[in-house]
């Protein structure tokens, strides 16, 4: 199945429809939860630690840095917002990378905090009105950075007779993959839903936090005559 043409480029250069614009934050209750998220024993990941330094580093000496990933696909007829709600809720709580955000100490210490409980993420609908193309996308660049729970933000654009649907989320929790693999999954189980049929029945998806164990022990088990 195919979601659309692949474009690749910059922001200033993505043209989605005009239309009326609606994006995915998360409830007062979602932020209170993240904030009185413990300190998790899961190290962070290597990939995690050089962006955020990265981030930071860049910061600090002034400089811009480029570490969301936007993408969008286009979807016929008018947006069903409860359905795509659904959608948007099922994918936060079904990746356990979503439950984690980052502190940046001094000394260049990173420690992750991780809700226990998928349930607590919820993201709502919040209509933002007709915006012009370079609102729509400094919108979207608005994205909170990693050292933010909430890194993360969905949104549709309203056309007269489609929509276009983005996801823009810090490169802390994804990397290019999300192109073939979630925006099919988004698009699949909306297109379910709105169809009269129940969500898909989708495989149980592989732990990050797991990941991050297996590849930090791994690298401790290295010595100097390791090949």
């Amino acid at each position: 199945m195919r979601v659309g043409p692949l474009e690749i480029g910059s922001i200033d250069q993505w043209k989605p429809v005009d239309g009326f614009v609606t994006t995915w934050q998360p409830t007062a209750r979602s932020l209170e939860k993240a904030a009185a998220a413990p300190v998790s024993s899961v190290p962070v990941g290597f990939m995690q630690a050089q962006h955020i330094r990265g981030i930071c580093e860049q910061r600090g000496k002034g400089l811009d840095y480029s570490r969301l990933m936007v993408v969008s696909c286009e979807f016929p007829g008018q947006c069903d917002e409860r359905a795509m709600s659904y959608v948007i809720n099922a994918h936060l709580r079904r990746q356990d990378t979503y439950r984690s955000w980052f502190e940046y100490r001094e000394g260049g210490q990173i420690v992750r905090r991780t809700m226990d409980n998928p349930a607590d993420i919820e993201f709502r609908p919040v209509r933002d009105g007709e915006l012009t193309l370079d609102e729509i996308r400094d919108l979207v660049v608005s994205t909170p950075d990693p050292l933010q729970w909430d890194c993360f933000r969905f949104g549709v654009i309203q056309g007269q007779d489609k929509f276009t649907l983005w996801a823009s989320i810090d490169h802390v929790h994804l990397d290019a993959t999300i192109v073939t693999v979630t925006l099919l999954e988004f698009y699949m189980t909306y297109n379910a839903l709105v169809a009269g049929g129940g969500p898909l029945s989708l495989p149980e998806a592989g732990s990050y936090a797991q990941f991050c164990e297996q590849r930090y022990e791994y690298a401790m088990s290295l010595d100097g005559q390791s090949p």
